[in-house]
């Protein structure tokens, strides 16, 4: 599961180089790790903060992407 949920992020990534909005340089590492409380899922990344420094954003602004 860990390894399909890092290729749909790394696919988005792509996705948004090609759009213009991520720079075509950025090399995020996609992670995933186990959260701490299963109450917040079961699964954490944090690419939104590591990729929306890249892009130059604010990370809320970043998930807001399309």
């Amino acid at each position: 599961m860990k390894q399909q949920l890092i290729s749909l992020i790394e696919d988005t990534l792509a996705a948004l180089k090609a759009a213009g909005k991520l720079p075509e340089d950025a090399a995020p590492k996609v992670m995933i790790d186990s959260t701490k409380d299963k109450a917040h899922g079961d699964y954490a990344s944090n690419i939104a903060m590591v990729s929306s420094k890249m892009a130059g954003m604010k990370p809320v602004s970043y998930t807001h992407l399309r």
